[in-house]
């Protein structure tokens, strides 16, 4: 009995040695999608329109191979920050060749590299690997920003006897570019030195966003002193041009 059970261990082992000399079996979930090969198409945009806005929308051709049934390819294309999601574009099919357009309209003098990320996934859910390009964008400014008119309101302010009161700032600003080439507008002391940033978002006191009126308010308080007060007001566009220095006055009493 001893030696049967001697020889059925033996045999045993053996049998699992030899299993361990082959190759294993394959993977029972399948491979997931892999991204081959990303063409962009342009890499490079230099614009020479004129025109205040552009459009992005580069071709992106995706090579993928792998994945359980039909592939899901998206492409992304993000603003400068590289956060700010402008565009995208899906495409799905059998692993292959698969071409993307995202597209997205843009200040023109909105210059710089715009990031692409490239994602897949099957059928099954099962998520794929990734590629990134970059789309890099450049056009010749046309000039740079305009204050072209500033306001105060009220005007005068009368300071509070207690608690405070808000004196509005306003300015007008243009650029031959376009106002959504306009990055931002500050006031600045007569030396050049940054106070504050106005606002053009529809947020606090602006009425309108976006409309090339750039507004900041202020509190006076109690203990203001009475007079006029002097500043300057200072475009500055996204290709990072100034517009000369633009006074803007109000008046305490």
């Amino acid at each position: 009995m001893s030696r049967v059970f001697f020889a059925l261990v033996c045999a045993l082992a053996l049998s699992l040695a030899a299993c361990d000399e082959t190759p294993g079996t394959s993977d029972p979930f399948g491979t997931p999608p892999s991204i081959a090969t990303v063409t962009l198409t342009p890499e490079e945009l230099d614009d020479t329109s004129g025109n205040a806005t552009i459009t992005l929308a580069p071709t992106i051709q995706v090579a993928v191979v792998g994945g359980d049934g039909d592939v899901t390819v998206r492409a992304f294309l993000r603003a400068l920050d590289g956060e700010t999601l402008l565009a995208e574009a899906e495409a799905s099919g059998e692993a292959g060749v698969f071409e993307l357009t995202p597209s997205a309209e843009i200040p023109r003098g909105a210059i710089g590299r715009y990031p692409i990320t490239v994602t897949t996934e099957d059928a099954s859910g099962r998520i794929g690997d990734r590629a990134t390009a970059v789309l890099v964008f450049s056009s010749e400014a046309l000039g740079g920003p305009r204050v072209t008119a500033t306001s105060s309101s009220p005007r005068p302010i009368s300071r509070p006897s207690s608690g405070s009161a808000t004196v509005v700032l306003s300015a007008d600003v243009d650029d031959p570019d376009g106002t959504a080439n306009v990055a931002y507008a500050e006031l600045r002391q007569r030396d050049g030195e940054t106070l504050f940033r106005f606002r053009d978002d529809g947020e606090d006191n602006d009425a309108e966003a976006w409309d090339g009126r750039h507004t900041l308010a202020l509190a006076i308080n109690s203990s203001t002193p009475v007079g006029t007060y002097a500043f300057d007001v200072v475009a500055v566009d996204r290709t990072g041009l100034e517009s000369p220095p633009t006074e803007i006055t109000f008046t305490v009493q």
